[in-house]
């Protein structure tokens, strides 16, 4: 076979293998992966003695509150809230709260600090009123505080000058008084001089 002609047998059969794995990868490729999870729920059985082979009667899952009555060779016999009394193995146990529990524990927390964090701004929003309302007021009442003292001072000059024009009159009325006074004194003794000179007749 010549050389040009074998090239292109080699060519075209290397062509079909390649296709093939191809179709075959593509074919065994599922459309749409699906993705899942491992549950964090445990449920651990609950058996007659503490023995693993032992068939187990019932489960407690993970965040049950279970009450240790005795330990024996890597067993705890237990009694849950309901009363179920059994044998479970303690490697599945754990004096502290499941991750799910502290995690709702928490969740209970922020929801409880968020509703305090409303309860507190609220009582800011009202505070920031009633300072507002008190801010007003007080201009208010400085306001009326100028008022009285311009009307105090008005009064006080009022009231001097009263005072200078009574003062006044008490020395118009107390020299009239003295005026008066001397004028009838004056006349008196005026009389009684011509009364003397004329040897005692009335004129």
């Amino acid at each position: 076979m010549p050389e040009r002609p074998r090239r292109r047998t080699l060519l075209r059969g290397g062509l079909c293998s390649l296709a093939l794995v191809v179709a075959v990868g593509l074919w065994s490729v599922p459309a749409h992966a699906e993705s899942v999870y491992v549950s964090d729920t445990l449920r651990v059985g609950v058996r007659p003695v503490p023995a693993a082979n032992a068939k187990p009667f019932d489960v407690v899952v993970t965040g049950m509150k279970l009450e240790v009555l005795d330990h024996r060779d890597g067993f705890l016999r237990i009694r849950t809230s309901k009363g179920v009394e059994g044998w479970i193995s303690d490697a599945y146990v754990t004096k502290q709260p499941p991750a799910m529990l502290r995690l709702d524990r928490v969740e209970k927390q922020l929801h409880q600090a968020r509703q305090e964090a409303a309860k507190l701004r609220q009582s800011l929003q009202g505070a920031r009123d009633r300072t507002d309302q008190l801010r007003s007021r007080n201009q208010a009442l400085s306001a009326a505080q100028t008022r009285l003292q311009t009307r105090l001072k008005a009064l006080q000059r009022a009231q001097a000058e009263r005072a200078r024009h009574s003062a006044l009159w008490y020395w118009l009325i107390a020299l009239g008084v003295v005026g008066t006074g001397g004028f009838t004194g004056g006349l008196v003794w005026h009389r009684r001089r011509v009364r003397q000179r004329l040897g005692g007749l009335r004129l």
